[in-house]
This record gives structure tokens, C-alpha cells and sequence, in this order.
């Protein structure tokens, strides 16, 4: 709770909170919205290279 006392006084009232499942949010989509590319073999995972 420290922690998440500490991100929220940083960053803004409620940045971070304790997930419930009744605290509805505006980026919280359903299924039906959700893009149909989808990805199931790993090549077609992309690869990410750091120098």
C-alpha cells in the first residue's frame, strides 16, 4: 500500500488502485470490441533487437 501510496501522490489520484471487478473504466473494453488479429504461431510474434 506504501508503494501504491507513493505512485499515486507522483503520478495523480488513482493511477494506481487495488483491482475489483464492480470499479468500472473507460479503457476497459469487452470482447466484442476486441481486434480479431490475433496472433497463435511465434513467427508472426515480431522481434524486437537492442543495441
Amino acid at each position: 500500500m506504501k508503494a501504491m501510496d507513493a505512485l499515486n501522490l507522483r503520478y495523480g489520484r488513482n493511477t494506481v488502485s487495488v483491482f475489483t471487478p464492480a470499479s468500472p473504466k473507460s479503457w476497459a473494453m469487452g470482447r466484442e470490441a476486441m481486434s480479431p488479429c490475433y496472433t497463435t504461431r511465434w513467427s508472426d510474434v515480431p522481434v524486437a533487437h537492442a543495441r
